[in-house]
């Protein structure tokens, strides 16, 4: 069982509803119902409501549910660094195994495209979506980025590197996608291109910004570098411009969908856009820019101040 199933198990045998438990600990009703653990913040909540639940059976399947009677009174605190890693150690597995999973069906998509008919088909397999955390630049690390990618005094692999990232900031192109795609892909004002990940034709407006960052003639961008070494440089050029956020390219992504939806995007545009094809996707900016909002609300606190 997943500790949110413990959880679960041990409201229904103690007869607390979820709604008074999430309410006590302060945590959407949603939670509990994820398939994500609930984080760690939330333990020391956890041992105050709930002071007879075992928590090394909670964490670690160690022992029964229930705390012998004589050690209520003596709960020992786990140490929730353990726990933390827990949790972070089996986020990592499962991104591992759902990463597998998509390289498994690209090539099983590839062999069916050719004919060749396997027990499992393409469409049969569904990956599950990891809800990592996104990653997305602001406005002024957009705009320091810029700066830099303009300033005469910028390494020309750091010049390459920043075109085809920015390109993809101001199209939300994938650097498969990228990595593909000529001028010929580029037709009165649109580009035109076969989707490398999901193989769907796609047909974007291409803005004057990310007009910028390709070159005016020939190839559109100068480098040949591998997706490994254009992270490795975005790493190195976070760090010399002083952006204290793991960026790799993907973040170019991340950082399109955040802005456009902070812009006042339509979300079914969005998902086009982003070539999702599921809206759960996508609405996961929906839910970051709500955050936002909600976080900056205290901000008008400063009126009456």
């Amino acid at each position: 069982m997943t500790i949110n199933e413990k959880i679960i198990k041990y409201l229904d045998f103690k007869g607390i509803s979820k709604r008074k438990f999430t309410m006590e600990l302060k945590m959407a009703e949603g939670v509990l119902r994820s398939g994500k653990n609930i984080g760690s913040g939330y333990l020391k909540r956890i041992k105050t409501f709930c002071p007879d639940l075992n928590i090394n059976w909670l964490l670690y399947d160690e022992g029964e549910m229930l705390l012998p009677a004589e050690n209520k009174e003596n709960i020992v605190n786990e140490p929730q660094e353990n726990y933390k890693k827990t949790l972070i150690n089996n986020e990592m597995l499962l991104k591992n195994e759902v990463e597998n999973l998509k390289n498994f069906k690209k090539y099983l998509h590839i062999a069916n495209k050719k004919g060749i008919v396997t027990s499992l088909m393409f469409d049969e397999l569904k990956v599950p979506v990891v809800r990592g955390s996104r990653t997305y630049l602001d406005k002024k690390e957009i705009k320091t980025i810029y700066e830099y990618w303009s300033s005469s005094f910028i390494k020309e692999s750091h010049k390459n590197v920043l075109s085809k990232f920015l390109f993809s900031i101001f199209t939300s192109l994938r650097i498969s996608d990228i990595q593909i795609i000529t001028r010929d892909n580029i037709i009165g004002g649109f580009l035109a291109y076969n989707s490398h990940k999901t193989g769907k034709f796609n047909k974007l407006k291409i803005s004057n910004s990310a007009l910028q960052f390709i070159q005016p003639t020939g190839a559109l961008f100068l480098d040949n570098f591998t997706p490994e070494h254009i992270n490795l440089e975005l790493k190195n050029i976070a760090l010399v411009l002083g952006i204290h956020k793991k960026v790799t390219f993907h973040v170019a992504r991340h950082t399109f969908a955040t802005q456009y939806m902070i812009n006042g995007g339509n979300v079914i545009n969005l998902q086009h856009t982003m070539d999702h094809s599921n809206i759960r996707e996508t609405m996961i900016y929906v839910h970051i820019v709500d955050q936002l909002v909600n976080d900056e609300i205290s901000l008008l606190d400063n009126l009456l101040s």
